[in-house]
């Protein structure tokens, strides 16, 4: 039984897909049962041969599907918040993929795979949720902006395994633009904001090594991770712990650490995308300058160096 993958990019973040698609197929144990899926928001050829040509490393093809038409499937006042507009892609995964494909593990494009993901569909086999994905450190603020309880979960949206079947099944494509209407495009969080806003239920909570974020490498003490974000109810100390240690999926988010493409980043794994890197068709890649201001670089060291007077302060 194949195992879907997907994931949606532009020319800017080409490169780490490469890297996530590397590092996928580099950790699994049947590659043959695997179906790699990139939604092509105006890929150049060149890119396009560099994913291409990553994934025939091991032996594997890659099935572009062209979105360039997502500004047309969206309303006209979307708020993309200066990110990718591809980020929406993923709640046109009912029609963007092929009928036959009733489940599919959805991957930001700033994701490393640790080890072998089909484990991921443990506890999955009914076919009575929607979503499955990893709870977000999200401020309760943030929750209720979107018509969600303050303890409600929420899902970070970076790794999704989706039940494509029940999302055809329920129009949710109409669903999805109805509620983003009803913000007048500027939902909180884009389109993770309206996943969880939509789905207040049916979203089933995996393991936490599935997608490990920054704070969780950020953060040093469990205590000061569930003060820092006002959470209840979120992982326990020891599954923190373990995450941290021997992650799954690690998801390259910035929080006071920064991203490893940069020149400037502190985050604990980092050489883990940067060695990764260099055994992609875009080996070589140079590091970028950090669209961050001087501050905000002194601010991180001063998280992670003397967090525990930082937290004080703040």
């Amino acid at each position: 039984m194949s195992f879907a993958i997907t994931y949606a990019t532009d020319n800017g973040y080409a490169q780490h897909v490469a890297v996530s698609i590397y590092s996928l197929l580099e950790h699994s144990l049947d590659r043959a049962e695997l179906d790699i899926y990139i939604l092509d928001n105006k890929l150049s050829n060149e890119n396009r041969n560099k994913l291409s040509q990553t994934a025939g490393i091991f032996g594997k093809e890659v099935n572009f599907i062209d979105i360039s038409d997502i500004e047309s499937r969206l309303p006209e006042n979307i708020n993309t918040a200066n990110l990718s507009i591809s980020t929406y892609c993923r709640l046109f995964l009912p029609e963007l993929m092929p009928e036959e494909v009733e489940r599919v593990l959805y991957l930001d494009c700033d994701t490393l795979v640790c080890r072998d993901l089909k484990k991921i569909t443990d506890g999955l086999a009914e076919d009575n949720w929607y979503v499955a994905g990893v709870e977000d450190t999200m401020y309760p603020e943030m929750k209720t902006g979107i018509g969600l309880a303050r303890n409600d979960l929420y899902l970070n949206a970076g790794v999704l395994y989706i039940n494509l079947k029940r999302w055809r099944k329920d129009n949710l494509t109409q669903t999805f633009l109805d509620f983003i209407n009803s913000y007048k495009g500027r939902v909180p969080h884009l389109d993770q904001g309206v996943i969880n806003g939509v789905f207040r239920h049916g979203k089933v909570r995996l393991p936490l090594e599935y997608n490990v974020q920054a704070p969780i490498f950020a953060i040093h003490g469990y205590d000061d991770l569930m003060k820092f974000f006002e959470l209840k109810g979120f992982y326990t100390p020891d599954e923190v712990r373990a995450a941290k240690e021997s992650p799954a999926i690690i998801h390259y988010t910035s929080f006071f650490v920064e991203r490893p493409w940069f020149r400037f980043c502190i985050h604990p794994r980092k050489k883990d995308y940067r060695n990764t890197l260099n055994k992609t068709a875009f080996a070589g890649a140079e590091l970028q300058n950090n669209r961050i201001s001087f501050q905000q670089k002194l601010k991180d060291i001063f998280f992670k160096y003397f967090q525990p007077l930082y937290l004080r302060l703040r």
